[in-house]
């Protein structure tokens, strides 16, 4: 299990900020092809995400995301598996 700054940003920045660039463009929907970024870039097989800009465009793409974890209302906690 990976995480990419579950606690802090600041490190990722600091480990690599290309990488922290790509996560805002993530964070904010701006990527126009996240599914590719998370797999070739984080190696992500699944993610955890609060931010509505990236819940939304990943709940528009079922093709390459799939909802496993997060349909409370009251929670913007989603968990969503990154399909080929």
């Amino acid at each position: 299990m990976r995480f990419v700054d579950l606690l802090e940003p600041a490190m990722l920045w600091h480990a690599d900020p290309n990488k922290y660039v790509l996560r805002l463009r993530l964070i904010y929907g701006a990527e126009r092809e996240p599914q590719r970024a998370l797999r070739e870039v984080f190696h992500a097989d699944y993610v955890l995400c609060g931010t509505p800009a990236m819940n939304a465009q990943m709940a528009a793409d079922p093709r390459h995301f799939v909802q496993i974890v997060g349909t409370e209302p009251m929670n913007s906690l989603r968990v969503y598996r990154v399909v080929d």
